[in-house]
């Protein structure tokens, strides 16, 4: 496993303050993307559904939120727009292992900022979340 360290301490200081939210209801692939955020240096927390991620917000605002599509109950389409209506102004990365056309247009509405394709990889997803935070890219150790 590559590990990634930020060029600059407040960032990752910044970082730490406001966690990465994962909103996914496999519970393996949200344990295997918690571990991997942890291990970029960066606070995160999980969510099994769009509703459970509601009940804690907007006290526990994020710094990114990364999202599956396709949830059980809410969808992440739908999330985007309940925080639409909320003037929640949360990056999100979409994460769907569906491919559907329908899906490139609906995640480009504001807020969305990108959406990966399962099975994506870590430095992948790190890009799109420092991207996504306006942080500077992440630089690959070994």
């Amino acid at each position: 496993m590559q590990i990634y360290a930020r060029a600059h301490a407040i960032n990752m200081t910044t970082l730490a303050r406001r966690p990465v939210a994962v909103v996914e209801d496999d519970v393996s692939v949200r344990h295997s993307l918690l571990r991997l955020l942890r291990a970029s240096g960066r606070s995160a927390v999980g969510y099994e559904s769009a509703e459970e991620f509601l009940t804690s917000y907007p006290r526990d605002t994020p710094c990114c939120l990364v999202l599956d599509i396709h949830l059980r109950g809410m969808s992440g389409i739908d999330l985007l727009e309940n925080l639409a209506c909320k003037n929640a102004a949360i990056p999100i990365v979409f994460i769907t292992a569906i491919d559907e056309p329908s899906d490139g247009e609906e995640f480009r509405q504001p807020g969305g900022v990108t959406c990966l394709r399962k099975p994506f990889d870590e430095a992948t997803l790190i890009q799109a979340i420092d991207s996504a935070t306006g942080e500077l890219p992440a630089a690959t150790a070994d």
